[in-house]
This record gives structure tokens, C-alpha cells and sequence, in this order.
């Protein structure tokens, strides 16, 4: 399994991925710094066009809001796991709630883990992922 993530924008057609179909298991870094509408429904596309996804692995540059991406689960059936890392939110809690919405709505999950870090040392990670490229998609 590949283990490397590439940028993603939010803004992509999914649906003119064909492979994305098909494919179980997916790492990406989504860019949603430029800020744009695309946001809040950006996982429920990804999930509606990744019919067959069973883990996802997602390391965001921004912070992204907890309830748009649990409340995009309810449209991936076969998703067993993921990994959702983001930058620190100053006015947040912590993940509690967010892990306990999880486990109770989604019962398909077998393993999940919520990262938060500290935005400065996930663009050093983000930059040793995509192996310094800048690629985007």
C-alpha cells in the first residue's frame, strides 16, 4: 500500500476521477486554505463518489469543522476506519465529543483517531508526505 498522500483541492470534480470509485483505501491532504464554498460539503462529495471506501486517511492544512466531516460518514457504508489530522483550533475543546459521536452514529467504525497538532509542526509533517512537490490535484 502506498503510504504517500498528495494535495487535494476541495474544489476537484470528483467524479472525473474515475478510480475513485473503486478505490478502499485513500490518503489525502485536502488544501482548504483559499477559503472557498466548496468546504462544508467537500467530504459528503468525497464519500458519495467513494462508494467502495473502507479507510481514509486525511491530514487537513486547515482546521476543518468536526461536523461537517461526521455528519459526511452517513453516506460511507463501508468505511471501517480513518484518521483525521488538523491543526489546533485555540477555541476548541477537545476531541471527546467529537470521538463519542462517532462510535454512537457510526457503528460500521472499527478504529478511528482524531489528531490535533500544533499548526507548525503539521506543515513540516504535510511537507515530508508530499515529498516536497508541491503536487496538487
Amino acid at each position: 500500500m502506498r503510504n504517500n498522500k498528495d494535495w487535494l483541492s476541495p474544489t476537484v470534480k470528483l467524479n472525473d476521477i474515475p478510480i475513485l470509485a473503486s478505490i478502499t483505501c485513500l490518503s489525502i491532504c485536502p488544501n482548504f486554505l483559499d477559503g472557498n464554498k466548496e468546504r462544508p460539503n467537500f467530504f459528503y462529495r468525497l464519500f458519495h463518489t467513494c462508494r467502495e471506501l473502507q479507510h481514509l486517511d486525511v491530514s487537513c492544512a486547515s482546521s476543518v469543522l468536526l461536523t461537517d466531516f461526521l455528519g459526511s460518514l452517513c453516506v460511507a457504508p463501508r468505511l471501517h476506519s480513518f484518521v483525521l489530522t488538523r491543526p489546533r483550533k485555540v477555541n476548541e475543546g477537545d476531541f471527546t465529543k467529537a470521538a463519542m459521536r462517532a462510535a454512537r452514529m457510526h457503528h460500521d467504525l472499527r478504529e478511528f483517531t482524531f489528531r490535533d497538532v500544533n499548526p507548525w509542526d503539521h506543515w513540516d509533517y504535510l511537507t515530508i508526505l508530499t515529498g516536497h512537490s508541491g503536487r496538487r490535484a
